[in-house]
């Protein structure tokens, strides 16, 4: 596991992980201040992941994110990431 953080000065306004198993590099755990949206954060954090990734050999590097997030599906693509299948998500419903 790797895990990065972006700050705003000294105040963390995102965060996330790789993890890097049998020649795969998952890019997860993703999440950024509401506040601090749309800022870059997530983008930057994406190449660093990807940097750490190339440079551990890594064969395939993954990402999953929901198709609603338009913002994080942007951030992936923008970083060369294809869709390459899509997965219904169901939640239970509110007590």
């Amino acid at each position: 596991f790797h895990h990065y953080m972006a700050f705003d000065g000294e105040r963390p306004v995102a965060h996330a992980a790789l993890y890097v198993a049998d020649g795969i590099g998952y890019l997860g755990w993703m999440s950024t201040a509401q506040a601090d949206r749309r800022r870059g954060a997530q983008q930057a954090l994406i190449a660093a992941r990807v940097e750490t990734a190339r440079s551990v050999s890594v064969d395939i590097i993954i990402s999953e994110t929901l198709t609603n997030i338009e913002s994080s599906l942007g951030n992936l693509k923008r970083a060369g990431f294809r869709a390459v299948y899509d997965v219904e998500v169901y939640r239970s419903p509110d007590p």
